[in-house]
C-alpha cells in the first residue's frame, strides 16, 4: 500500500480483515506498506534515488515489500511497523506543510520594510537550517494539506493537541485575491471536505 493514511490503517482495513476472512498474512498474503516519497519537479530527485520507508505486516510481509520496492529504487529502508510507515510519512507531509505555508507568509512581512525574499531566494538556500520553500498561493500537492490534519486527529485521540498546525492553514490578510482563492482552494479544510 502507498498512500498518505491515518496510522493503523493499514492493518485496520488490510491486515485485521484479510486474516478474519481466513487468509494468512504473512504466509499466503503479503501486506507492505511503502509510502509515496517525491516532490514533483525535483530536478535532482526523482523516484529511483529517492529512499523508500517500507513497513510489513510481518517479517514476511516486510521481505517481500523491500523485494518489491527495491526493484525500482536505490534504497529501500525498513521501518518498524506498518503504522511507523504511516506516521512518518505525515511527519514529512507536516514538516513540509509548516515551511511551505510560513514561507508563504513572509514576503507580505518583508515589504513594510521594503524588502523583498522574492528578489532574493538564492540567499535562504545558503542558509545551513533554511529549506528551499518558496512563496506561492496554496500548501502544495494532494497530500501536503491534508497530512497534518492526518497527523493531529491521530494525536487528539491520543489526548495531545497541537497549535502548530491550524495557524498555517489561513492565508495572511495581506495576500491578494488570488492568492487567497488559490489559498483556500489549496487548504487543508478544502482538501478534508
Amino acid at each position: 500500500m502507498q498512500c498518505t493514511v491515518v496510522p493503523g490503517t493499514t492493518r485496520r482495513l488490510l491486515v485485521d480483515p484479510l486474516n478474519a476472512a481466513g487468509r494468512k498474512v504473512g504466509e499466503d498474503i503479503f501486506v507492505a506498506f511503502s509510502p509515496e516519497r517525491i516532490n514533483p519537479g525535483d530536478p535532482v530527485f526523482n523516484v529511483s534515488n529517492t529512499t523508500k520507508l517500507v513497513a510489513g505486516a510481518t517479517d514476511a510481509c516486510l521481505d517481500r515489500g523491500r523485494e518489491f520496492v527495491a526493484s525500482f529504487v536505490s534504497t529501500a529502508m525498513p521501518v518498524a511497523s506498518l503504522e511507523t510507515g504511516e506516521l512518518a510519512k505525515l511527519v514529512e507531509n507536516t514538516f513540509r506543510f509548516i515551511n511551505i505555508s510560513s514561507s508563504t507568509k513572509w514576503p507580505f512581512c518583508a515589504t513594510d520594510s521594503g524588502s523583498t525574499l522574492e528578489r532574493d531566494p538564492g540567499r535562504r538556500q545558503q542558509a545551513i537550517r533554511v529549506h528551499g520553500s518558496f512563496p506561492r498561493p496554496g500548501i502544495g500537492g494532494d497530500c501536503i494539506p491534508v497530512s497534518p490534519r492526518y497527523l493531529q486527529a491521530a494525536a487528539e485521540r491520543k489526548g495531545l493537541v497541537s497549535d502548530v498546525i491550524a495557524p498555517r492553514s489561513e492565508p495572511p490578510d495581506e495576500c491578494p485575491g488570488t492568492w487567497r482563492i488559490g489559498w483556500r482552494l489549496c487548504s487543508p479544510s478544502a482538501a478534508a471536505s
